[in-house]
């Protein structure tokens, strides 16, 4: 699962110290910021470390990106969510602004193959024999 997490700054001056850090949810495992960018307004994107971004400064009408990879584990039941906290310029540590993004899990039944199975390798050319024959004019089958 991917998500992009944006912070932009609608306001006329810049904004810098800002902090944000990922919350992953149930459900998410070996979640990593992989990427970040900024803008060609000057923004700067600061420094990550685990899942804590700092010194971020987003300039006026500007924007800054980060990219978050996780992956679904076993415990995704129905939803799988995961949080943003911003913290600086008008976010407060007692106020914090906070982004939750949740999406729904779709599970399939996964069907093994047994690959190193020399009767199934028979079974299925033996089923395509049959459906190949089946696709023949019944002219031809007679011959």
């Amino acid at each position: 699962m991917t998500y992009t997490v944006s912070i932009s700054n609608p306001g006329s001056a810049a904004v810098s110290g800002l902090r944000w850090s990922d919350t992953p949810g149930s459900g998410l495992s070996d979640v990593a910021i992989t990427g970040q960018t900024g803008d060609d307004k000057g923004s700067d994107p600061g420094a990550c470390t685990g899942l804590t971004c700092s010194a971020i400064s987003v300039a006026a009408g500007g924007q800054v990106s980060y990219t978050v990879r996780a992956k679904v584990n076993g415990a995704a039941r129905g939803t799988a969510a995961n949080s943003a906290v911003l913290e600086g310029g008008r976010c407060t540590v007692d106020a914090p602004c906070t982004a939750t993004d949740s999406d729904a899990i779709v599970s399939g039944e996964v069907i093994p193959v047994p690959l190193g199975s020399d009767a199934a390798l028979v079974l299925l050319a033996l089923l395509l024999l049959a459906g190949g024959w089946t696709q023949l004019p019944a002219r031809a089958r007679r011959r």
